[in-house]
């Protein structure tokens, strides 16, 4: 909610005399106080074997660029979400998220990352060595949305469809398999017998239409075959790792609270202003995750932080570890990290 609204809500209920540089202040305040818990929780995601990637462009008013990104990165193995503002979506930036202590120097991620086909994750992995390189694997709903799109905006809506029909089994597969907590071994086994039949299928179907010189040289179909048939080796990398999931969804629900907060904010302010942001998006949601009232946990940071500047006393403040008194918020939800 932007500041000036804020100020009129806490007019109504009497606190009136309230200007947006006070407000600004508390917000600064509070984001730095969460800063150096915001980096323990970067530290846990980047312990998961696999993450969600995403990112949505925001408005920024005092910056060289018309736009700043604000990035969110989702742990696979329990649905942990960061939150991280960057001036761009380039290579750099990306590179600065995956580096343990977002440092230059830092150790790379080394698990899986789950994402869109944008090419900035490509130029990353380019820079690294190839014992550094994560497994990349590129969202199958990216892949059937532009099908979709290309059913109702192309030459031949039928054959669209049939390709997005071809990968419905796909889901129906891994539904069972998430429904039944199956263990890696049977993820592994059921990918390989059951989907990796149809992939082989789905990519011999679009490579065939591609030679087809009745397919216009410019249209939606045409460009969901190429961005399927160039990323078809990323497109496969979840058939033989059990950690990696079909698709990106998770991060792109996780980035829906930024999205709603663009329409009504319409822009951040400045650089610094974008990371505050993000602290404090991270923070919110990791506790909405852990089932804990922001409210009070934040007063509970506040009380115990000066005893716990530590990187072990962090770890204790995180949602869902650091355990309120009795009888504030909803419970305490045991803490997966």
């Amino acid at each position: 909610m932007p500041l000036y609204r804020q100020i009129k809500e806490f007019a109504r209920i009497g606190l009136e005399g309230l200007s947006e540089g006070v407000l600004c202040n508390w917000v600064r305040a509070a984001s730095e106080t969460l800063e150096p818990i915001w980096e323990e929780l970067h530290k846990l995601i980047l312990d998961s074997a696999a993450l969600h990637i995403d990112e949505t462009p925001i408005r920024c008013l005092k910056s060289d660029k018309t736009n700043g990104y604000m990035w969110s990165m989702s742990s696979a193995d329990n649905g942990s979400t960061l939150y991280f503002w960057q001036n761009s979506r380039s290579a750099e930036a990306l590179n600065h998220l995956q580096r343990h202590g977002m440092q230059p120097d830092g150790r790379v991620y080394e698990g899986a990352i789950l994402s869109d086909g944008y090419g900035g994750y490509e130029s990353w992995m380019k820079t690294l060595p190839d014992e550094q390189k994560p497994q990349w694997q590129v969202c199958w709903a990216h892949v059937r949305r532009q099908f979709v799109e290309a059913a109702g905006n192309s030459n031949d809506p039928a054959w669209s469809m049939k390709m997005v029909e071809l990968l419905q089994p796909l889901y129906a597969t891994e539904r069972t398999l998430r429904e039944s907590k199956a263990p890696p071994e049977q993820k592994l086994k059921e990918r390989l017998e059951k989907s990796a039949p149809i992939v082989e299928t789905f990519f011999q179907e679009l490579t065939k239409r591609r030679l087809d010189t009745q397919n216009p040289p410019r249209n939606k179909l045409k460009d969901a075959i190429d961005y399927a048939l160039k990323r078809q080796e990323q497109l496969s990398s979840w058939l033989s790792n059990p950690c990696i999931p079909v698709d990106n969804n998770q991060v792109e629900r996780a980035i829906r609270p930024v999205t709603a907060g663009r329409k009504n904010s319409l822009f951040i302010g400045a650089p610094d202003a974008g990371k505050r942001a993000a602290i404090l998006y991270t923070m919110v949601e990791e506790c909405k995750r852990m089932e804990t009232e922001f409210l009070q946990w934040m007063t509970e940071v506040l009380r115990r932080l000066p005893t716990h500047r530590t990187s072990e006393g962090y770890w204790q403040l995180l949602p869902g570890v650091l355990q309120l008194p009795v009888g504030t918020g909803k419970g305490n939800k045991t803490v997966t990290l």
